[in-house]
């Protein structure tokens, strides 16, 4: 096998200076195919190509700026090795020139000067090996062959025809010039194997493998595959805490004609830095938004980061830190920062949905950023933004999913705990200062409750075990935006929840919220507690409360729902299916009420023996309709301003009222007690509307115990036989 040794020369001396260029490409040998070489007085070096796969050994290949070098290919799909032996970079300020594919490799390093012009079908320059037989099997994998290889650095011009493609690879790969690969791809890989895979259509497919020592890729200067792809990547083996990927220059991948419109800077083993452009917008009045993808051990997006996957037809998606939740193909990042002044958009600018904007890390987020994910001016739907650190989220920055007609879009934040208080992250510092260590700090995340209402997006928090409110979140300017609390453990609210006719959705002892993981949910009974002189006021919207039963999970107890006031006209749903028996749906103090256009509530837990109020301590409602469903516990209900109508609540799915395991039911109105529903009260009803008429006789009312009533005109029916016991009538 025909291999090429590097030799243990330092990086230094092929990327931090400019040497000067020695004369053309010399000591030429065609080693396979069918080529021939000329070179003339003037500078010119010409290779006549007869084969689809030709191979050229050199003893050096350096291009002078006054000399061409021009390979004549059979066709576009032809290819050409350059394997190079020199002890020295090769070095090329002059002009290369081809019709097909060019492989320049050279384990001691490449240099492409400032005054370097490069114009082929595709090209690749690697400082790893290719073997010859490899080679004409059109198997190209490399692999650096000892710790000594090279690296690699732009800071001239290299265009790949259109479809064709650029690939850098090398230990260290530096762009600091303009590549241009447009419906193809460029690629600056670091490591110590790659595989390149030219399909039937002449496309490229680009994986790194193996890490390598060192290993690092920036670009300073202009990455642009218009209806392509740009990938940055590169596998360190022993970074501690330094950089692999670094792009502080321009990066164009638009998506043109629905095609292409992908960049990925993919790191690992050290930091993604990113303060550059990243430009994925889609180039047609047809086109979506494009995507990026940036992953690393730990990204940062910094002062003058911009990534915009904005299009005609509906924004793109833009991955930063991981995927949503964590989940899928996407490597999560250890720790995310978003600084003030980066800006992230995958709006739809015409006609379309917002796109879908993700900014994850295991551990810790730092947000202080801002992302928009627009609808359409002339129509479509806001989209959706995910911020989250898995055990810490710190969020000052902002979101925008308008929709100037269609539906506001959705933010996403779902760290382990969540604290809703003034100055939420209090004295964070929003610079990069990644630290040295792998402690994301407190598991605790704190949102100023103002900074959330100032999200022009509906809201989620989803935290892994509790959502503390301890600071009032007040309604936004702007209506229908919702608001979803989401714990995977409990929901303690200790201050106000307001929106603009938005529904408000409390969910407690969710898996959903945790990902079905035990680990993530500390031990206890889950709970929702509303502490004294606290108000959920929704508007005209709707409000959810839920306990629910934690499927999935083995550490999943729950305790009782504790309510104070809910408000709305619109209507409100109680659910307590949690397993643990005995959870109670109870009021917080005397004054606690729920005043809506109707009120469903539900106990339907595992456990049994749950109830809705207690005695001495009913549930006050102010509702036109109410269902309810309790246990062995009871249902104990009073309407102090008003009558209602039994039945007819516009959510939950229930009819009239309903007790199991013999659970007493007591009713008080100050209004007149009237039904549109049956009931089916397993233990001792107690009825009293004062002097208000009491009219019950549904033919399906199922009083399975003594009936107690107080009332002005009273009528009962039961489907059985009713036995009365005190009756009080006017």
């Amino acid at each position: 096998m025909n291999v090429i040794r590097a030799q243990a020369l330092g990086l230094a001396l092929a990327l931090s200076v400019s040497l000067p260029a020695q004369a053309g490409p010399e000591g030429g040998t065609v080693v396979g195919g069918r080529a021939e070489i000329h070179q003339h007085a003037d500078g010119r070096t010409e290779i006549h190509q007869h084969s689809g796969q030709a191979a050229i050994d050199w003893a050096s290949f350096n291009v002078d700026a006054d000399e061409q070098v021009r390979f004549e290919q059979p066709s576009s799909q032809a290819a050409v090795l350059n394997r190079i032996l020199d002890e020295q970079p090769s070095q090329i300020f002059g002009r290369i020139d081809a019709n097909g594919r060019v492989f320049l490799l050279n384990p001691n390093g490449i240099v492409f000067g400032d005054s370097a012009r490069v114009n082929v079908g595709a090209l690749v320059a690697s400082t790893l090996d290719l073997t010859l037989e490899d080679f004409l099997e059109e198997n190209y994998h490399f692999i650096a062959l000892d710790e000594g290889f090279g690296g690699i650095i732009n800071r001239g011009r290299i265009t790949a025809a259109d479809g064709g493609s650029v690939s850098l690879l090398g230990r260290t790969v530096h762009n600091e010039g303009l590549i241009r690969a447009r419906y193809g791809q460029v690629n600056l890989g670091a490591g110590r194997r790659a595989t390149l895979d030219f399909d039937g259509d002449g496309l490229l497919r680009f994986e790194l493998q193996d890490s390598a020592s060192r290993a690092a890729v920036s670009n300073s200067g202009t990455l642009a595959a218009d209806g392509g792809a740009v990938v940055l990547t590169a596998r360190a083996a022993d970074q501690v805490l330094g950089d692999v990927v670094n792009n502080e220059g321009l990066i164009r991948a638009g998506r043109l004609k629905r095609r292409g419109g992908v960049v990925q800077l993919l790191g690992s083993g050290g930091d993604l830095h990113h303060s550059g452009v990243i430009d994925a917008d889609g180039r047609t009045a047809s086109d979506h938004g494009g995507e990026v993808t940036l992953s690393g051990d730990r990204v940062a997006l910094e002062d003058g980061a911009s990534i915009s996957a904005s299009g005609a037809k509906g924004g793109g998606r833009i991955r930063v830190g991981g995927e949503y939740r964590g989940s899928g193909q996407t490597p999560a990042a250890r720790e995310t920062f978003v600084s003030s002044e980066a800006r992230l958009s995958a709006d739809a600018t015409a006609k379309g949905d917002g796109g879908k904007v993700i900014v994850w890390a295991d551990g810790r987020s730092r947000y202080y950023g801002r992302t928009s994910v627009r609808g359409g001016a002339q129509g479509g739907n806001g989209g959706f933004v995910e911020i989250s650190g898995k055990e810490r989220l710190i969020m000052q920055g902002g979101v925008d999913a308008r929709a100037p007609k269609g539906e506001v879009g959705t933010v996403l934040l779902d760290p382990k705990n969540i604290v809703i208080e003034n100055n939420g992250a209090g004295t964070e510092v929003a610079v990069v200062n990644f630290g040295d260590g792998a402690d994301p700090g407190p598991d605790t995340s704190r949102f100023d409750g103002d900074d959330l209402a100032a999200l022009d997006a509906n809201i989620v928090l989803q935290a892994n075990n509790d959502i503390t409110v301890n600071e009032a979140l007040p309604a936004t300017a702007t209506a229908g935006r919702t608001l979803t609390l989401q714990a995977g453990r409990s929901i303690l609210i200790n201050a106000n929840l307001s929106t603009n006719d938005g529904a408000i959705t409390l969910t407690a002892n969710d898996s959903a919220a945790n990902g079905v993981v035990d680990a993530q949910r500390d031990p206890g009974a889950a709970v929702i507690a509303m502490a004294d002189g606290t108000t959920i006021d929704a508007g005209n919207a709707n409000i959810t409360v839920t306990l629910s039963d934690g499927a999935g999970l083995s550490n999943n107890a729950s305790g009782d729902i504790t309510l104070e006031n809910l408000t709305t006209s619109g209507h409100v749903l109680v659910r307590h299916n949690g397993p643990s028996a005995g959870g109670d749906v109870l009021r917080a103090s005397a004054d606690a009420q729920i005043s809506a256009a109707s009120v469903a509530l539900d106990i339907s837990g595992a456990g049994g023996g749950g109830a809705i109020g207690a005695s001495g301590t009913p549930l006050r409602l102010a509702a036109a309709n109410v269902e309810a469903r309790a246990q062995a516990g009871g249902l104990f209900l009073d309407a102090p301003g008003s009558g209602f109508t039994i039945g007819g609540a516009a959510l939950g799915g229930m009819t009239g009222l309903s007790t199991t395991g013999g659970g007493a039911a007591t009713v008080t109105t100050a209004g007149t007690l009237q039904q549109a529903e049956a009931v089916n009260l397993g233990g001792t009803t107690t009825l009293n509307a004062g002097a208000n008429a009491v009219t019950l006789t549904n033919a399906a009312n199922d009083f399975q115990s003594t009936v107690n009533v107080t009332g002005g005109a009273v009528s009962l029916a039961d489907a059985n036989s009713l036995s009365l016991g005190t009756l009080s009538a006017g």
